[in-house]
């Protein structure tokens, strides 16, 4: 087993390697550990052309689970109805139930076609908002959800995320 010393050590070979393109990069580095394939990078760094980072946040402003009076008897509820605002935007949810999967169908104010991604607890959906904004999506589980919104395009795009809700 190699020592601590050497494993704070810079890896020489799969530096130098890695500098004179990925064709010349090892398949393990000399201490054993596989070298990622340069296709996975390249995916790993695809991933983050949906990064949050600089994203802004649409807040949870209504709800009506928690926003009605008083809770109505569970045979008649509707569709859970939720509004996000951000800035110079909002976005509204309805929530139906399907089976035990949530169908969710939304809209982008003022009206702009987008591209949206849903997270949630059984990974990322994309679809696309239309030219009235509106989307839907059905196979939600219950659990939190997010939506990121990527509105316009271009120099001119920016992304807007809702805060997480429990579906």
């Amino acid at each position: 087993m190699p020592s601590t010393a050497d494993r704070d050590e810079p890896d020489t070979a799969l530096l130098e390697a890695s500098s004179r393109g990925h064709e010349s990069v090892p398949k393990t580095t000399p201490m054993g550990c596989d070298v990622i394939p340069p296709e996975v990078q390249e995916a790993a760094r695809a991933a983050f052309a949906w990064r949050t980072v600089g994203a802004e946040l649409a807040e949870l402003t209504y709800d009506s689970v928690l926003d009605s009076p008083e809770p109505a008897p569970e045979d008649t509820l509707g569709p859970r109805r939720l509004r996000f605002e951000g800035p110079d935007m909002t976005v509204e949810l309805e929530v139906h139930d399907a089976d035990g999967r949530r169908w969710l169908k939304g809209q982008i104010l003022p009206p702009q076609p987008s591209l949206l991604r849903v997270r949630h607890e059984r990974g990322d959906r994309d679809l696309d908002a239309d030219p009235r904004g509106r989307f839907q999506l059905l196979g939600v589980v219950s659990g939190p959800v997010s939506i990121l919104c990527q509105l316009g395009s271009g120099d001119t795009a920016r992304v807007v995320e809702t805060e997480w809700v429990m579906l």
